[in-house]
């Protein structure tokens, strides 16, 4: 089998257990901030990822996405403290520091502590930089259930806000069990896909996904022939319709991933492959372009059609069940025969059928008659049916049912008491 298309990507995942890195993070701005501060001597609260609880920080009414500390007025020390112990073990704490004033500011330091008055902590310094200042915590010291304040001790200054800052994260490591994506089957075979000559495939699949102890969404790898609707699932999976385009004749094996970040900068993978057979078919719009094409016997073929009439249905005589239907195109009867599946019992005589039919043109030798035998897997009830009007039916010499048999090498209709050979005429 040829190879069509393949999107490969590194299995980064592998294991039952998964250690990974997540944050609680916290931004400020308008709608996270408590009320809105004009100075730098007032405390007030912010609530992001956490509560957290702010000392002689100005917010500007709400108008900055940042806080800032330090006053031209006195010496000040600023604090960020978590309003209450966090639950996670935390590794260490990230500060987002926007701007400061190079010597104005005294000290800059965290504070980790099992009590909310921070009567005994443990501190991690750092001299102040702007960008992300991470204050990474021993992990001797690390435990879960903690308080963390964030000191920012400043000199008095020539102007105010002497330090800026927009960012407050906290990062822990967690473990997941068993993150992954699941699918029914990693190889589906798509069977066989029909296309008229020189022309190529576009097939679709619905393709049903299962997120396990996923933290994040489940993503797909696109390309020029391959795509995805949608093209994210949530971490649960669901239903995506996956896409093959421009796929010529002959077989093909398509595959792609599936991906999820779990933190870390690893990911849950899992690999899906579609093959199938994109097989050339000559093509009509019509049973009567289909007798005019005049096509060798045993071609295969498709044939889309609109109200084609029926004259009988084929009862078989031996077991009674009715496998065919006769219609006529251009005087000339033929016949739709599909033995696997009956012709529902609703279909008469008068009745017009519609729709598309994959099949084999066969002439029927000892009936001397054409027909359409259906590929595996056809069903009548594919078809739209149409019952004839009353007037119709009134007028119908002929019951909606026959019986097909060979008499003397001739293929012979009963229907109603009368015969009749393959064109509609009345044995005598």
């Amino acid at each position: 089998m040829k190879k069509l298309f393949s999107l490969f990507a590194a299995v980064l995942f592998a294991g039952s257990m998964m250690a990974a890195e997540k944050a609680v993070e916290n931004v400020f701005n308008s709608t996270t901030m408590g009320k809105g501060i004009s100075g730098y001597d007032q405390t007030w609260t912010n609530t992001s990822g956490t509560t957290l609880t702010l000392v002689n920080f100005n917010n500007n009414n709400k108008g900055w996405s940042l806080v800032k500390c330090g006053s031209k007025k006195n010496p000040s020390v600023g604090t960020i403290t978590t309003a209450s112990a966090l639950a996670e073990k935390i590794t260490r704490v990230e500060v987002t520091v926007d701007a400061f004033t190079s010597g104005k500011v005294n000290d800059f330091y965290l504070l980790v502590s099992s009590a909310s008055a921070f009567t005994t902590a443990d501190t991690v310094r750092l001299a102040i930089a702007q960008g992300v200042n991470k204050f990474n915590i021993a992990s001797e010291k690390q435990a879960e259930n903690l308080y963390y304040r964030l000191v920012v001790d400043c000199a008095k200054g020539t102007s105010n806000g002497l330090v800026t800052i927009s960012k407050v994260d906290f990062y822990y490591d967690f473990v997941t069990t068993n993150p992954t994506i699941s699918v029914a089957s990693n190889t589906v075979d798509l069977g066989t896909v029909y296309v008229a000559k020189d022309q190529t495939a576009t097939i679709k699949h619905t393709l049903t996904i299962e997120g396990l102890n996923l933290t994040n969404g489940i993503d797909f790898e696109t390309s020029a022939n391959l795509t995805f609707n949608p093209n994210t699932l949530p971490a649960a999976g669901g239903d995506v319709e996956v896409t093959i385009s421009d796929v010529p004749a002959g077989d093909f094996s398509v595959s792609f991933m599936l991906t999820s970040e779990i933190g870390g900068g690893a990911q849950a993978t899992n690999e899906v492959t579609l093959t199938g057979t994109v097989a050339e078919i000559d093509m009509f719009d019509s049973f009567e372009a289909l007798v005019e094409a005049d096509v060798a016997n045993q071609t295969s073929v498709q044939v889309t059609f609109e109200g084609i009439e029926i004259d009988s249905i084929y009862v078989n005589n031996y077991n009674s069940n009715r496998q065919g239907i006769y219609f006529t195109v251009d005087g000339t009867a033929y016949e739709i025969y599909f033995k696997q599946d009956n012709v529902p019992a609703a279909w008469v005589a008068g009745g017009k059928v519609s729709g598309s039919i994959i099949g084999t043109w066969t002439y029927y030798t000892n009936g001397a008659i054409w027909e359409l035998v259906p590929a595996a897997g056809f069903k009548w009830a594919d078809l739209t049916y149409v019952a004839p009007s009353a007037t119709a039916i009134s007028n119908t010499a002929v019951e909606a049912k026959a019986v097909k048999s060979l008499e003397n090498g001739m293929l012979v209709i009963e229907n109603a008491g009368k015969k009749y050979n393959v064109m509609g005429q009345i044995i005598k």
